[in-house]
Order: structure tokens, then C-alpha cells, then sequence
């Protein structure tokens, strides 16, 4: 059984579409002989296309071969993916066969993120042909399917095939979503299970995906192969936003703080969407005051120029990384000098005084 060609589905990439996502697909396949000391390898990304594919093939004089095909579409206009990966072995002891697919979202740590309404998101995680063929009593073969949404399990799931017709599964791939069928050489176990996995998540303004596919052979058997193919989409109404950090750098930071508006998504990443205004207000504490501001230009990377501002609240525009200083200092006012003029008004009251008396 040799697995089906890769196909491609294009698309545009789509960045200010109301529904447009942020994704990147990439795709490895591997073959591997003589107790896999000697692999061949294959690998592809998507970067500025709409379509990952790799395939890997080995034969030997002797009739022995190993292929493996792994392929990743998207269409970010409509936030679709589609993965396919099969391996197929009529192999040696100590030959394997590895294919693996997947897509990843831009996580949180990026300049680009997906932005979306804050509210729950719904899907399914489609599954399509997913089967695992044994020939030897040695030979195992495996599928797994792992999707997350900000880290968190939403649908995944292990499946294994071993050459005894025994198998074992988790998640959305337990044995009994599978029909293990014999043949005149083995087994063959075909997933009969729900087609759709569907899932709700609550997320707030951002999230990052993860989703990747795999199938592989072991290096004990004489046969195997395994075919998974899965697909999905995203909730609408999110779109690819680029952001930029905000870092603020405190003089005397023990004798204030500074509150931000809007405030960060993630107090602890003060990220902004590029082009949009944030008012930055200088909270002393108690018994101190703010003195300025140094607002670094941002084009400049040595940070030699920057312009003082003593107002206070502030607003900047979030056209790039910025940085900015805010100094605090003590005292309640302007320091020596109201204190000294604050002096010489109580002297004028005293002498004042002393000549009314004088005068009486």
C-alpha cells in the first residue's frame, strides 16, 4: 500500500480579512535502515506559501523500501487546516518509517498575534481516514493527534497497533473508536469513531494554536504502514495583529509606580497593537513627587536620542518597540526651592509681627 500523492489547496493570506488567522504549517518525513544508522530526510515550511508538503523514500536491491509523505495546507481567509501523514514499510528488522505534520499558531511572545473579540470559540477537530496496518508479529505501528489552544489540551489522542492485532489508545483514539480487522497477514485497524471532535474554549483577546500529527513504524517488523488525515477550522472574527513592547525603566523605583491606559492584555508583557495610543501617568508615592519623563526614540538604537517631558499623564503611539524612563524623586513639590521660598515667607511674617509690636 502506497500512500496517496500530496495535493496542494491554496490559498491568500489574508491579514486584514475579519476572519484571518495567524498560522505557519511545516511538515518532516524520515526512512530510516540498518538500525537506523542511516536515515534519509525530508522537511518543508510554509514560510510566504500556503502549502507544506515532504515526502521520503528509500529502496533497497533485496525488495525491502520505506516511504514516508507528510503534507500541511491552510487557508488562513477562512482559518482552515488540513493534515495528512502516511507511512508505508515493507522492511528489514531494524528499518523505520516516520512522517509528521503540523501547524502552529504565533504565540504570545511574537510581534504578530491573533486578535480576536474575547469571546468563547467553538470548532471541530475533523477526523478523516485514519487506519494502521500490521504484517509481522514484531511490527507496531502508531498514530498520534495533538491539538492545544493556549497550551491546554482541546483534542488529542495516541493510537498503537501491534503485530498480535492488540490495540492500544488514549484520548480520542481509544479502542473502541477503532474496528481491528483480520487480514491473511495481519491486522488492520481502521478508526470508526465520531468524525468531529468539537470543542469550546473561552478565550479572551489572543490565543496561539497547536496542532501536529504523526505516524510512524517501529524498527522490529517485516510490514507496517498508517494513514492520518485531520482537519479544522478556527472560530471567525479573529485577526493578525503585529504588536510591539512597551518597556518603562524607573528612576528610584521605590518611590512610585506608573499606570498604563488601555492596560496590557498581560500585565507581565506590556505589548501594544502597532499604530494604537497608550497614556502612561506617574503615581508617586506618599512624601515623593514625579519629576520627568525620558522618551527614547525609538529609531535609535544606541538610545542617544530622546526628549524630556515634564507633563504628567503622557500619551505616545506605538509605532515601534519604545522605551521610556520615568524618574521620581523626594518630597511633594519642586525640592530646595519652595522649601527655602516657603522659608522666607515665614521669616517675612515674623518680622512683620515683630514690627507691628515695636510700632504698638
Amino acid at each position: 500500500m502506497h500512500a496517496r500523492a500530496i495535493y496542494a489547496c491554496l490559498a491568500a493570506l489574508c491579514l486584514s480579512a475579519a476572519n484571518s488567522w495567524a498560522v505557519s504549517t511545516d511538515t518532516w518525513a524520515q526512512v530510516c535502515t540498518n538500525n537506523n544508522t542511516v536515515c534519509n530526510n525530508d522537511s518543508d515550511s510554509d514560510q510566504g506559501l500556503t502549502h507544506a508538503d515532504c515526502s521520503s523514500y528509500v529502496s533497497w536491491a533485496w525488495g525491502s523500501w520505506s516511504s514516508a509523505d507528510a503534507s500541511a495546507d491552510r487557508d488562513l481567509a477562512t482559518g482552515h487546516l488540513d493534515l495528512y501523514t502516511a507511512v508505508d514499510s515493507n522492511i528489514v528488522v531494524g528499518d523505520t518509517a516516520q512522517a509528521r505534520a503540523g501547524a502552529h499558531g504565533l504565540d504570545y511572545g511574537d510581534d504578530d498575534i491573533i486578535y480576536g473579540p474575547g469571546a468563547a470559540g467553538t470548532g471541530d477537530v475533523n477526523l478523516g481516514h485514519v487506519v494502521l496496518v500490521v504484517n509481522d508479529l514484531l511490527a507496531t505501528t502508531t498514530v498520534n493527534l495533538n491539538f492545544e489552544i493556549n497550551g491546554l489540551p482541546v483534542a488529542s489522542g495516541s493510537a498503537t497497533l501491534e503485530g498480535n492485532g492488540m490495540l492500544m489508545g488514549t484520548g480520542v483514539y481509544v479502542p473502541s473508536n477503532f474496528n481491528v480487522i483480520p487480514e491473511p497477514n495481519g491486522y488492520r485497524a481502521v478508526y470508526t469513531g465520531p468524525p468531529a471532535v468539537s470543542w469550546t474554549f473561552n478565550v479572551d483577546s489572543f490565543f496561539d494554536v497547536w496542532f501536529d500529527t504523526d505516524v510512524q513504524t517501529s524498527p522490529y517488523n517485516t510490514g507496517a504502514a498508517a494513514v492520518q488525515h485531520v482537519w479544522m477550522d478556527l472560530p471567525p472574527n479573529y485577526v493578525l495583529v503585529t504588536e510591539k513592547r512597551l518597556t518603562i525603566r524607573y528612576k528610584n523605583p521605590q518611590y512610585g509606580h506608573v499606570d498604563l491606559d488601555p492596560p496590557p492584555v498581560d500585565p507581565n508583557l506590556l505589548r501594544y497593537p502597532l499604530g494604537s495610543f497608550v497614556t502612561l501617568t506617574a503615581e508617586p508615592n506618599e512624601g515623593k513627587s514625579f519629576k520627568k519623563w525620558k522618551i527614547f526614540d525609538p529609531n535609535d538604537p544606541n538610545l542617544g536620542t530622546f526628549v524630556i517631558d515634564t507633563n504628567n499623564p503622557i500619551t505616545i503611539l506605538i509605532d515601534n518597540h519604545r522605551l521610556v524612563k520615568v524618574f521620581f524623586k523626594c518630597g511633594g513639590g519642586g525640592g530646595l526651592l519652595p522649601l527655602l521660598l516657603m522659608m522666607l515667607a515665614v521669616l517675612g511674617l515674623y518680622v512683620l509681627a515683630r514690627r507691628r509690636s515695636a510700632w504698638g
